[in-house]
């Protein structure tokens, strides 16, 4: 569909956006998503709003691998796709679901 060079470069911005909201440098990315000017996240303790940062991070981090496994292998075997698109619903699920639970 896309370009492997455009997957190369969507794994290496996820990345990026990965570590820094892994480290809790990147609040700015998780405000940009948030259209409500009283955004009920920055009411929250800091431990918590630390907590939910890894865990974006974290998210991020596997949609980074799942793009970098697209760039390496999608071209050579089209199976991929299919293994990685199940990786990243599975991926969001226990996301949304440990985030609901959680915060």
């Amino acid at each position: 569909m896309f370009s492997e060079s455009f997957d190369w470069i969507l794994a290496v911005i996820l990345a990026v956006v990965s570590v820094l909201l892994f480290i809790g440098k990147g609040d700015f990315f998780l405000d940009l998503f948030n259209g409500n000017r009283e955004n009920p996240r920055k009411k929250w303790p800091p431990e918590k709003q630390q907590k939910f940062s890894k865990v974006m991070g974290i998210f991020t981090g596997c949609l980074a691998v799942a793009e970098l496994l697209m760039a390496l292998f999608a071209q050579t075997y089209p199976m991929v796709t299919v293994g990685i698109l199940i990786f990243m619903i599975v991926t969001m699920i226990i996301t949304f679901r440990y985030c609901k639970k959680n915060f």
